[in-house]
Formats: C-alpha cells, structure tokens, sequence
C-alpha cells in the first residue's frame, strides 16, 4: 500500500512571510498616496493664493489703488499684523469662532466684505489643521510690514519640505515655528 505524503495549506511560516511583503506593500502605497495627498493640498493652496490675489488687485482698481484696511478689525484690544481670511470675526465668527492660526489671530469681515464681490467663496486651507498652524489665508494691510516686506501681504501656509519663491507666486519664503510658508506683496 501506497502512503501519500501530500501535504494540504501552508505551513505557519509560508503564510507570515506573505503577510510580511503584504505589509510591507501597503506601507510603501500608503507613504505614495501621503506625498501625493500634500502635494495635492499644496496646489490647492497655490490655486487659492492666486485667485485672493487676483480679487485682492480687482478692488484695488476699482478702488483707486486702495486695498482694504484692517483698522476696524481690532477685537477687545487684539490688534495684529494679520487678520484671517473668510473667518469672520469674535463678535461674528463664520468659521473657527472668528479666530485662526492657534486663536492667535482674528478675522477681519472689513476685508471678507472687500473680497465677496470678486470671489463666489472666500477659501480656507485644505488641510484646515487649527491645532498644526494651518488653517487659513492671512491678510495684512499697506500700513503693516512683515519680513522687510511693506504690506499689502497675502500669507499661507505650504506643507512642502522646501519651497522656493516660484512655489510662492513670486513672493518671498520663509519658516516659522517648524512651517514653510509664503509671503505675497500684493502690488499694481
């Protein structure tokens, strides 16, 4: 009588070994589609950047030259160099109960209002991060300086490890609290 030593499955190591290079194949996957994700957002970004400035240059033709001013936007005391765009404000929050960038800087409605009739929506940050510092567009007005740059600035955030002025619109670039971000003089 014949015996038939045919084995039927796998043996315990045969199958960690497939669940290894199954592992090890998604975590690369994953890492791609991350990268991917944020360079995504970055272009986002820059889209958005590109039309508040357009809509920031459409008012200040139809405005002699003049861009918005923020005078009116000091809340309880709280004046900044920038204010944030499309958050309204303390008094009239319309996201983020007016407040933006780690509650450190407030919205400017003088400025959302100066903006609505050029854009159908004002833009937030795609990634809308409030507690890693990435959460709007900022804005500040002729009078403020930033940098050595006079204002009016545009400013947001990019995820880019290294950025460049073209990744900036032209603008300059610069790193704060561990974040790439990018400065806009908005001019004629």
């Amino acid at each position: 009588m014949k015996v038939s030593n045919l084995r039927k499955g796998f043996t315990l190591i045969e199958l960690l070994v497939v669940i290894a290079i199954i592992s090890l194949l998604s975590s690369i996957v994953l890492t791609s589609l991350s990268a991917a994700r944020s360079k995504a957002r970055d272009a986002e970004r820059t889209s958005d950047a590109r039309t508040l400035r357009n809509a920031f240059l459409a008012y200040s033709l139809d405005n002699g030259g003049n861009f918005p001013m923020t005078a009116s936007c000091v809340v309880a005391g709280k004046a900044t160099d920038f204010y944030c765009i499309g958050h309204g404000s303390p008094s009239a929050p319309t996201k983020d109960g007016g407040m933006c960038f780690l509650n450190g800087y407030v919205g400017c409605p003088t400025v959302d209002a100066a903006l609505t009739p050029y854009m159908k929506t004002l833009p937030d940050d795609p990634l809308n991060d409030i507690a890693g510092r990435m959460d709007s567009y900022m804005y500040a007005d002729p009078v403020h300086a930033w940098g050595g740059i006079q204002g009016p600035i545009l400013h947001w955030f990019i995820e880019k490890n290294t950025i460049t002025p073209a990744d900036c619109l032209g603008g300059a670039t610069s790193t704060y609290l561990g974040k790439n971000f990018c400065m806009l003089q908005l001019k004629q």
